[in-house]
């Protein structure tokens, strides 16, 4: 990836995840007043490792010249992950906002939304990726299965309101952002 897309990665991932960084504070601030939830604070840091293994991918990026239309499937990843990211906590100090039960059953239709639009558009990256490259349609379906489980596990948390169905889908989601906590740049 060139220079200039990975600073403007950088900037946006840097500042989805100081916005993150932020609402945590405030909560662990006034913790004493915030009724905690696992699934929320799950969520949230399943979104930021996924925006630091996200930028990881985009750093490692083998692409010497870029062009405008090659960046924008990234770019909308990155989009949708920030917008994830900034509704993971609450913003404000609001007294309904501190029960974080409450707030992510608010939220996590919003959320779910995000990263399944996040995850849709590096498919599509990375399917126009392979094609450009003239994998064949058979070994580009089998790499697709995979996704296509992940995908669909995002998607059925903007509809399941099931705690414990959550609960299923982050241990199995966690574990993209686990296998690439061993990876290295370059």
């Amino acid at each position: 990836m060139t220079e200039g897309a990975l600073v403007f990665a950088s900037l946006i991932v840097g500042i989805a995840l100081t916005d993150q960084l932020s609402s945590l504070h405030r909560l662990l601030r006034d913790r004493t007043a915030v009724r905690w939830s696992v699934r929320a604070l799950w969520t949230a840091l399943l979104i930021f490792l996924t925006q630091v293994q996200v930028w990881w991918a985009v750093a490692d990026g083998k692409a010497e010249r870029l062009t405008i239309g090659q960046f924008l499937p990234t770019l909308a990843v990155l989009t949708f992950l920030f917008l994830a990211a900034a509704a993971s906590l609450p913003d404000k100090g609001r007294a309904e906002d501190r029960d974080l039960e409450r707030f992510y059953d608010s939220e996590r239709r919003y959320i779910w939304a995000m990263l399944v639009f996040a995850l849709g558009f590096a498919l599509l990256g990375n399917a126009l990726e392979r094609l450009h490259d003239r994998e064949s349609l058979s070994t580009m379906a089998e790499r697709a299965i995979g996704d296509g489980i992940v995908l669909a596990l995002m998607a059925s948390n903007i509809w399941v309101r099931s705690p414990r169905w959550h609960y299923v889908t982050l241990a199995v989601l966690s574990l993209g952002p686990i296998q690439w906590l061993s990876r290295g740049l370059g």
